[in-house]
């Protein structure tokens, strides 16, 4: 059955071959134009959020630069699927745990939030979440999955090593002052949320659903880094949800490993192996 995400106009030819090997030179871009921008800011990570200034300088214009980047390059290639999946591949309720639990962590951290953050600063950090969204989820769960399904590989690995990718593009925070045992906890968190995010587009078919999820996140943890030291009940409770979806995420991978070891999704949007 054909998803609500295909259009009956005729698809065009990309430019070059959905390939790995392609993504990868992306991904290699990507972490040149946005990090290589925040690095060149002279403001360490934790920094980042303190004022408008420092949202503009090390966070807003690298990612700007980004998305022109990605949204140049999207339109070189003419992939297709990279928004919108051709076909949907089954969804449970373990599956959608995930899903629910990192919305409800970062609804929960929003009570949390400083009360006395300036306006100009709230809609910066805002914008900043929004373009996060849109450009990690367009790099990782847009290119690099859809590179990925170009093979023959099941669904569950190729969900597995977009995941781990992009947790492994959180090393670049080293560029911005994180020290090392505070990254290699970013890229472990990052590793397996990000299989929430695949999770997100898997369940909806359209790549949008993991940008809101992940934009929706980010700008609760970025509001609650506006303030050095910064504690409250609701950024704890989150922090505790969390450690939860971390459990519940591994056991829906071992799950999904164990009882869908060789569905995949075609590119005429049927599935095979479920």
């Amino acid at each position: 059955m054909k998803s609500a995400t295909e259009t009956s106009a005729p698809t065009r030819k990309p430019r070059v071959a959905p390939s790995w090997k392609v993504a990868l030179l992306v991904i290699i871009g990507y972490s040149i134009v946005t990090p290589g921008l925040m690095a060149i800011s002279g403001l360490d990570y934790d920094e980042l959020f303190y004022s408008s200034a420092n949202v503009w300088k090390g966070v807003l214009i690298p990612l700007m630069a980004g998305a022109v980047y990605l949204l140049a390059v999207v339109s070189f290639l003419r992939w297709d699927h990279v928004f919108g999946d051709p076909g949907r591949l089954p969804m449970n309720k373990l599956l959608w745990a995930p899903v629910v639990l990192m919305t409800v962590g970062a609804i929960i951290r929003f009570t949390g939030v400083p009360g006395d953050i300036p306006f100009d600063l709230i809609a910066l950090i805002i914008a900043a979440g929004v373009l996060v969204g849109f450009t990690e989820e367009t790099v990782f769960r847009g290119i690099l999955l859809r590179a990925m399904r170009a093979g023959r590989l099941p669904e569950i690995k190729v969900a597995i090593i977009v995941s781990v990718a992009f947790g492994l593009f959180h090393l670049t925070n080293l560029g911005v002052g994180s020290p090392l045992p505070v990254v290699l906890f970013q890229v472990t968190i990052a590793s397996i949320s990000g299989f929430a995010l695949y999770l997100a587009r898997r369940g909806t078919g359209l790549l949008v659903a993991g940008m809101v999820l992940h934009g929706f996140w980010d700008i609760s943890s970025f509001l609650v880094s506006t303030e050095d030291g910064f504690t409250s009940l609701g950024a704890n409770v989150a922090q505790g949800l969390l450690i939860l979806n971390v459990i519940v995420i591994l056991v829906a991978v071992v799950w999904a490993y164990r009882n869908q070891p060789v569905l995949r999704l075609t590119e005429s949007g049927t599935t095979e192996g479920g």
